[in-house]
């Protein structure tokens, strides 16, 4: 016979905490990982496509799993969402910066300087092509989460009924 035993609520969010950190802490590796074999080791995609197919899977779960119970991970207070386009630029010049290095160390040869136009083409197609990219990702993701949002309200709405 199984007893169901009542779970103190700080200790189940203690439990939701340290897995949440250990999540973190998984991907941060994974991301390390990755870093290090495409900028460090020069090593070809394929010897780092499990890690992306990990990380990939694990965030896409993460998200469909949320909306689907209707956490929304972008209802920040108003403050909060003023720094997702200086975040999204900040990330998209990031991107440039590593890929400007990277490509500057394998293909210095080819250019007159840093100043070349067409080193700075690159990194000019590069920063765009990031930043609205990272805005693309950012938009699915808040509306995948108003949608599971809206879900949830129906459905609290109906149980009220």
């Amino acid at each position: 016979m199984k007893k169901n035993k009542n779970k103190d609520e700080r200790t189940v969010q203690l439990n939701n905490k340290i897995q949440s950190e250990g999540f973190a802490l998984v991907i941060g590796v994974l991301s390390l990982s990755i870093f290090i074999k495409t900028y460090i080791l020069d090593m070809p995609v394929a010897e780092y496509t499990t890690e992306l197919v990990i990380m990939a899977i694990a965030v896409l779960y993460i998200t469909i799993r949320s909306s689907t119970l209707g956490f929304n991970s972008f209802d920040y207070p108003m403050n909060m969402k003023k720094l997702i386009v200086p975040l999204t630029i900040a990330i998209g010049l990031l991107i440039t910066v590593v890929s400007g290095v990277r490509n500057f160390s394998l293909y210095g040869n080819k250019y007159t300087g840093i100043m070349d136009g067409h080193f700075l083409a690159v990194l000019g197609v590069t920063f765009v092509s990031s930043t609205i990219f990272i805005g693309v990702i950012i938009g699915v993701l808040y509306s995948i989460g108003e949608f599971g949002q809206k879900r949830l309200e129906k459905k609290l709405y109906d149980e009220d009924k």
